[in-house]
């Protein structure tokens, strides 16, 4: 509990990943109680509103604006009704509805949407077939993650309909467990994400490096997360210096941080204290993805976000996904 850490434990910085339940309490808490609050979260929902909250700062993997991203860049390539393919528990989250956003202003429309329920039926990857044969999509976006992802794949290495129409995934929805041992069904599969693993930029390798030498194993986005957490920290405490040490000094350093990370620069948007990054198109080639391209319309896509925050999407409320 937050009361312990500032009362008993006297902490200056409260970090970690958060859900959405109890998130406005805890920013109303530290806010009077002088704490400085740097939390992530996947993005999994439309962002909280941090509103006259100088004390709180979100860092974010985003995966909201990625499909609005994808909503927006299937137009440009003249797919105009889109399938989504997801399990019953991921279904919850906000991504149909980030998608929506931008492709009715697109142009665009929904062909229909194959939700694998809780227990999937004996047939279900050929019931999944028959959907797509009958809906006739230009494209499926598929949302997944954890063990339904793993059993997302498992339909689609027996029906095959990666052949038949291109597939669209966030990036939890093919991460390496998933195509592990199935590189070559899933070849071309594609995603928007800021970051993967194979990102080559020098900031993204020293990360990976440092964190194979501490664990012996590869970084998730919850790892790198936590490591761009650190490094914001890290950066405050130093300009803050011994001397000048203090609670306000430190939430004052951290709107004014610039600093490399795993995804690029770092810092904090002014007025709403969140992070953003540049979003790329991947593809998957062979057990690799491959940077296509930047979908460079951020700036349009938080104004939207920013517009919408004042309501609440609904959805699950601690969008931490299956992992």
């Amino acid at each position: 509990r937050p009361q312990k850490l500032t009362i008993q434990d006297d902490v200056s910085i409260i970090t970690g990943l958060l859900g959405h339940i109890g998130l406005s309490e805890l920013q109303e808490y530290v806010k009077n109680m002088e704490v400085v609050l740097l939390y992530s979260d996947l993005g999994a929902t439309i962002p909280k509103k941090i509103e006259n909250n100088s004390w709180t700062f979100c860092n974010s993997f985003e995966l909201y604006m990625s499909a609005m991203l994808f909503g927006q860049y299937a137009s440009k390539l003249n797919y105009k009704n889109i399938a989504i393919s997801s399990s019953y528990y991921d279904s919850g989250y906000g991504f149909t509805s980030a998608i929506e956003k931008t492709l009715y202003k697109a142009g665009g429309k929904f062909a229909g949407h194959f939700i694998t329920p809780l227990h999937p039926r004996k047939n279900e990857s050929i019931l999944m077939s028959e959907f797509i044969d009958q809906v006739s999509p230009d494209a499926i976006f598929a949302f997944h993650s954890g063990i339904y992802a793993q059993e997302h794949a498992a339909y689609l290495k027996e029906n095959k309909i990666i052949e038949k129409v291109p597939i669209y995934s966030t990036a939890f929805g093919m991460d390496r467990q998933v195509i592990k041992g199935n590189e070559s069904i899933f070849k071309g599969t594609k995603c928007i994400s800021p970051w993967f693993i194979e990102d080559k930029r020098k900031s993204n390798k020293e990360f990976i490096e440092k964190y194979m030498t501490e664990y012996e194993k590869t970084p998730s986005p919850f790892a790198m997360l936590g490591y761009e957490n650190g490094l914001v920290i890290k950066e405050a405490l130093q300009r803050a210096g011994n001397k000048n040490l203090n609670n306000y000094t430190l939430k004052n350093m951290i709107p004014e941080i610039e600093i490399d990370g795993p995804r690029g620069k770092i810092f904090f948007i002014s007025k709403i204290n969140r992070t953003s990054f540049p979003q790329y198109l991947w593809e998957l080639k062979e057990d690799t993805y491959i940077k296509k391209e930047k979908l460079d319309t951020q700036l349009e896509l938080t104004k939207l976000i920013l517009k919408e925050q004042v309501v609440q999407n609904e959805g699950w409320h601690n969008a931490y996904l299956c992992n």
